[in-house]
């Protein structure tokens, strides 16, 4: 949380503890902006993300300055400055290509919100490729079924097919996501709304009425638990 997070901030020794405690921070408060919406929520992410990247110099390529820089596309993406948004994106995988450690899970994560971002400004072929990529990697890293960001891949490529008109696609690819969230979160999780109602959605344009219903009745059962 981010009392916890800023109760450690004294204790940590080193200038990387310190960089990745401020940006945990940073995310923490990105994340609050992305529902709140009130203006200090954002400068605190700011705040705590320019002193990351204050900390380190212009030439350094790591995994703490790819991350600051991701943080400042989030909170672009949160004003729907997709454009931009994509800027730092591709800037923050930039950076990992170039650090000893080069792609990880937060590699993909990144690609997964990049595609995210061109989806938003229509270049859905170019997203669909790069979620395809995204998906190939987290499957070869195994355990899929405990991996969130697996299934929130797999919930991006189904919004990529569905705004293609390829509701089939979207239908496989929200079925897997919801499988994989039951398995990590249970049946009874508020996290299954939106993938519910993105089922109910391709259901309905296949012309399978009565499973949209069914989906529509799911995600309003838990939303209203």
């Amino acid at each position: 949380s981010i009392t916890k997070l800023t109760a450690a901030m004294p204790f940590l020794n080193s200038k990387e503890e310190k960089a990745w405690n401020a940006n945990q921070l940073a995310y923490a408060y990105e994340q609050r902006y992305s529902s709140s919406k009130l203006a200090t929520d954002k400068e605190k992410s700011l705040y705590y993300s320019n002193k990351v990247l204050a900390q380190f110099n212009p030439n350094e390529k790591n995994s703490i300055v790819a991350f600051a820089t991701c943080i400042k596309g989030l909170l672009d993406g949160d004003d729907k400055n997709y454009a931009s948004a994509e800027k730092y994106f591709q800037a923050a995988l930039s950076i990992y290509d170039l650090s000893p450690k080069k792609h990880d899970n937060q590699y993909a994560r990144i690609q997964n919100r990049l595609a995210n971002a061109m989806l938003d400004q229509a270049h859905n072929e170019e997203a669909i490729a790069l979620l395809k990529q995204v998906k190939k990697y987290w499957s070869q890293q195994g355990h899929l079924s405990q991996s969130p960001y697996a299934a929130r891949n797999m919930l991006s490529l189904g919004h990529a097919y569905l705004k293609t008109n390829n509701p089939k696609a979207a239908c496989s690819e929200y079925k897997t996501a919801v499988a994989i969230y039951k398995n990590i979160y249970g049946s009874k999780s508020t996290l299954l709304v939106k993938p519910y109602q993105a089922l109910a959605e391709s259901y309905r344009k296949i012309g399978s009425l009565e499973q949209a219903s069914a989906f529509d009745k799911k995600a309003k059962d838990l939303a209203e638990a």
